[in-house]
């Protein structure tokens, strides 16, 4: 995500994840990987997927623990102007 970030002329997007301290998966970056995101004033989208736990049977409240971590360990990078966002599908 640095590399893609250098180059970017518009801000980025990192969707369809989650926060890799709350569930060690590949589709959780770890922080350090999403956080050119929010220097350059792009949008997260944690998504409601099985892979937001280990168990595959995420609930609500686990994408709003996934939707806070991302916010609170990015805050210090982000202005008014940044967005994380949540996606929810019904099954």
């Amino acid at each position: 995500m640095a590399e893609a970030a250098a180059f970017a002329k518009r801000p980025l997007v990192i969707s369809h994840t989650g926060a890799r301290a709350l569930t060690d998966h590949p589709r959780t970056p770890m922080m350090r990987r999403s956080r050119p995101v929010a220097t350059r004033a792009g949008v997260v989208g944690v998504y409601f997927m099985p892979f937001l736990t280990l168990d595959s049977h995420p609930k609500a409240a686990d994408v709003i623990a996934h939707v806070e971590h991302v916010a609170n360990a990015q805050a210090r990078n982000m202005s008014a102007s940044h967005s994380i966002m949540a996606c929810c599908q019904r099954r």
